[in-house]
């Protein structure tokens, strides 16, 4: 009976040591030396209280983010190059803020619509061609999405406090009405196949624009853009005859960059 008891006893312990070691949180071992990394105070005990208290985390390579409901505090996560068969678990960060999921073979970003505190978020190099989750994010405020497959962002639109969209890698064509996000500043389109649109008459408040290796044949508009300190639209097929004198100074003060000759 005492080696029963004795016997019950190590099992006990070897159980409390398992989930102080955090093996009844998460099934990933990246992710969970991640966490480790990123408790406060030294401490590499995990329970409930000290996961409380983890607010932001890195976490490269992960494969599976099981458990990170857990960390129900989080405002800045990055799973940049995460290879990951299902993202659902990020729709659980409700409190996340900045978020980098670049090189991470995603193609539906459904699971980023319950983020409505994000103001950073980052999908760089991934297999996206549906954007419209997106409309969905109030606070973003910077968005990079470049080298996907996205061909419309009208969702965009949506964004009233967005300041920073990087978008180049694309297959964009039309730049919508972006007359509502009146934060928007930098706006970088290189590489997809833009051709001219009234929506880029509605870029008031833009400050830099990068339009590199498109398809747009005017640049009369730029005229209109009063805030600009900065475009560049070098490899269009811009007609450059009949340039106006408010374009010709702009391009000799550098603040236009074509491929016409001043």
């Amino acid at each position: 009976m005492k080696l029963v008891i004795v016997i019950a006893n190590v099992l006990l312990i070897f159980l409390c040591c398992t989930s102080s070691n955090g093996n009844s949180f998460f099934q990933d071992s990246n992710l969970q030396k991640a966490v480790k990394k990123s408790l406060p105070n030294n401490t590499t005990t995990l329970n409930k209280e000290n996961l409380k208290q983890i607010t932001e985390i890195t976490c490269n390579n992960c494969k599976n983010l099981s458990g990170i409901e857990h960390l129900s505090n989080l405002k800045i996560a990055r799973f940049a190059n995460s290879k990951l068969t299902n993202y659902t678990e990020i729709g659980k960060l409700s409190k996340i803020k900045v978020l980098n999921l670049s090189h991470c073979n995603i193609k539906n970003i459904s699971f980023l619509k319950n983020l409505q505190d994000i103001e950073q978020l980052y999908l760089s190099d991934n297999d996206i061609d549906d954007l419209s989750p997106i409309g969905e994010l109030p606070k973003l405020q910077i968005l990079w999405f470049d080298r996907n497959k996205v061909q419309d962002i009208s969702m965009i639109a949506n964004l009233k406090n967005i300041q920073e969209v990087v978008a180049y890698g694309n297959q964009i064509e039309k730049i919508p009405d972006l007359s509502n996000c009146v934060s928007l500043r930098e706006l970088d389109l290189g590489q997809n196949i833009v051709e001219f649109s009234e929506g880029l008459h509605t870029l008031k408040e833009i400050r830099q624009l990068v339009l590199i290796g498109n398809k747009v044949d005017r640049i009369d508009w730029i005229a209109s853009l009063n805030n600009l300190s900065y475009a560049n639209l070098l490899e269009n097929p811009i007609d450059c005859s009949g340039l106006n004198q408010e374009i010709i100074t702009m391009m000799k003060s550098g603040i236009l960059i074509t491929d016409c000759k001043n």
